[in-house]
């Protein structure tokens, strides 16, 4: 079941946000084994720009806390829309171990574009900190 926390949405809305085509694919994590990705792709694209949300824990952790992972709770599909809505591609993945898939993520975004941001939250930072030696920019932000 589902935790409270991961069923809340972002409040902020803006043109075009709920008609962002989402696309199921997946990469190969730091074991070699294939991880779920989601591209949220942009809409009027700027210039190829990819905007990775980080997770910083491991999804088995975080289902066990709120009963899903990451990239399925509704706050990061809110931001990943939001992105895409803006005119990036967001992504959005899941992880077994999270530095080191994060940095196959990294890898396996920089074979597509060299224009990669990162966005993570909280407790995430430290993981997309490290991802971000190999992005353009980052964004770091805290509820």
């Amino acid at each position: 079941m589902r935790h409270e926390v991961a069923t809340r949405r972002v409040l902020y809305e803006i043109p075009g946000m709920q008609s962002v085509q989402v696309r199921k694919s997946e990469f190969k994590g730091a074991n070699g084994d294939p991880l779920p990705l989601e591209f949220y792709d942009a809409l009027n694209p700027l210039s190829g720009a990819i905007v990775a949300i980080v997770a910083g824990l491991p999804d088995a952790g975080f289902e066990k806390h709120v009963g899903c992972k990451f990239m399925e709770m509704e706050w990061t599909i809110c931001v990943a829309r939001l992105i895409a809505a803006s005119g990036m591609t967001a992504v959005t993945h899941s992880n077994r171990d999270a530095a080191p898939d994060a940095e196959a993520l990294m890898a396996h975004l920089a074979t597509t574009t060299s224009k990669i941001g990162i966005w993570a939250t909280s407790g995430h930072g430290p993981v997309a900190l490290e991802a971000a030696a190999k992005a353009k920019c980052a964004v770091f932000t805290t509820p």
